[in-house]
């Protein structure tokens, strides 16, 4: 196991962002090795965390058919396959070249090079991050005492290993931000010392709005979501019309030109699936899209374990100078999934929190808004969906506020009653999806529901070129 383990897992190295504008490049006292040291440190502990990140996954899901939940695996490794600490990793397993805490005693070490005062901020920062990452890896340890041999048909037993996993959560959140906090504190270390770039801008430029376009999908800002797509394509543009077109940059650039491009369009076509709302797989359904869409779509894209952008990045500007800083990987998520008989109530609650915008496409079609609107008199509405027109064979499915509620039903044959708790803040929605709109096209679905003890109708309507979306508010 631990051979299929270390196939999967070792891959180039790695690391983060620190530039946000893209600033970098030689420094005279040539202290960006050291600098690189913490980004390597961060990057390769962030490669850690996911192997804990698939681990207790498989703990969540494994613990949820207890309850009511169908039990997915998404890895199939245990503790038993894992180091004692999965960042120590004695027998490097996992790690290419330095393991995360070998790369903690480096930075210590090397800090002496560091003035006084950088030396003191970033090995604090250092610190914490160890810290979190021996915080996660005990979590493992923590789960086995409460699942292993345990009777987890007992609610008692349940909340124990829930409240193991929410510890885990709170953890990788912190580590994100820590990390955070050492990537602001270098880009104000290079501007501090003048340190810029010209020459190299586009591959910084590339790194960045990536990374700008996958953060603003685990901040659920969809608001600016379309904004950094199209940044992204811009900058993806300039940097493959500068390797082509300057002989000295392809040369520096080296073989990963190629490979930066090649993961820079998976990103653009990962980012346009996110846009067009496009189903997730099975077993991340739980999890919602949001989820989906950063930790499994994007990072597979752009971090370490999957050949990712950063990593080539990083190899590209390791081979231009040991001098040009290193960038950044983003850390994953991890989120606790409760089965329904847990939650108080028994509602379908939104997955994905606050919105901020209403779509305006999804799965490739147009989305036009309906210019009427759904009024709840409360925190959670209750709809009837069904076929208001001729048996015709019509095939729909029902999204709300991005999660799909309703998926290929015929609505003619039994008519659908959910009851939906809204988000007190955003936006909340419905969309219908004409999986097949029978003989007679359009598909149209009837909603009805009750506002203020008066029962109210409407009709939305699809067809294969665009979905029809109705805004939920409340009063």
């Amino acid at each position: 196991m631990k051979k299929i383990i270390l196939l999967i897992l070792i891959l180039p190295l790695v690391s983060l962002d620190l530039l946000g504008n893209a600033k970098s490049t030689y420094l005279d006292n040539g202290n960006v090795k050291y600098i690189n040291n913490y980004i390597n440190f961060v990057n390769e502990s962030t490669h850690g965390l996911l192997i804990v990140n698939k681990l207790l996954e498989n703990y969540n899901l494994e613990l949820n058919k207890y309850v009511d939940l169908e039990s997915f695996k998404i890895n199939n490794y245990t503790n038993d396959d894992l180091p004692k600490n999965v960042f120590e990793d004695p027998e490097k397993l996992f790690f290419n070249k330095l393991t995360p805490f070998e790369w903690y005693n480096k930075c210590i070490e090397d800090s002496k090079n560091l003035d006084p005062s950088t030396a003191k901020t970033l090995n604090g920062l250092a610190e914490k991050i160890k810290s979190q990452i021996n915080v996660i890896n005990n979590i493992r340890f923590e789960l086995d005492k409460v699942t292993v041999g345990v009777d987890l048909s007992k609610r008692d037993n349940l909340a124990k290993v829930y409240i193991e996993l929410e510890k885990a959560a709170v953890a990788f959140q912190e580590f994100y931000k820590v990390a955070g906090q050492i990537e602001k504190f270098v880009a104000f270390y290079y501007e501090k010392n003048k340190v810029t770039t010209i020459e190299y801008k586009s591959i910084y430029d590339i790194y960045t709005n990536a990374k700008s376009l996958i953060v603003n999908i685990r901040d659920k800002n969809t608001t600016n979501y379309k904004v950094s797509y199209e940044q992204f394509l811009v900058k993806t543009k300039t940097f493959e019309n500068d390797i082509t077109q300057k002989a000295g940059y392809l040369n520096k650039v080296g073989l990963q030109k190629s490979n930066i491009l090649k993961n820079a369009q998976q990103i653009s076509t990962t980012a346009l699936k996110f846009m067009n709302n496009e189903a997730i797989p099975d077993q991340y359904k739980l999890y919602g899209r949001f989820y989906y869409y950063y930790n499994i779509g994007m990072l597979s894209k752009f971090n370490r374990y999957g050949t990712g952008l950063s990593s080539e990045i990083n190899y590209a500007l390791m081979a231009i100078s040991s001098e040009l800083p290193l960038v950044m990987e983003l850390p994953h998520i991890f989120q606790v999934i409760y089965p329904k008989k847990l939650e108080e109530s028994p509602t379908l609650s939104p997955k994905e929190g606050f919105i901020q915008s209403l779509p305006v496409s999804l799965k490739e079609r147009i989305v036009t808004q309906n210019k009427l609107k759904i009024r709840a008199d409360g925190a959670v509405i209750e709809l009837l969906f069904y076929d208001n027109m001729i048996i015709d064979g019509d095939v729909v499915s029902i999204n709300f506020n991005g999660d799909w509620i309703i998926e290929k039903a015929e609505l003619e044959k039994q008519p659908q009653s959910v009851k939906l708790k809204l988000n007190p803040e955003g936006k909340n929605y419905l969309i219908l999806h004409a999986d097949n709109v029978g003989s007679r096209p359009p598909n149209t679905t009837a909603i009805s529901y009750k506002y203020k003890g008066v029962k109210r109708e409407l009709v939305l309507k699809s067809d294969y070129n665009q979905s029809e979306l109705i805004e939920i508010v409340t009063y």
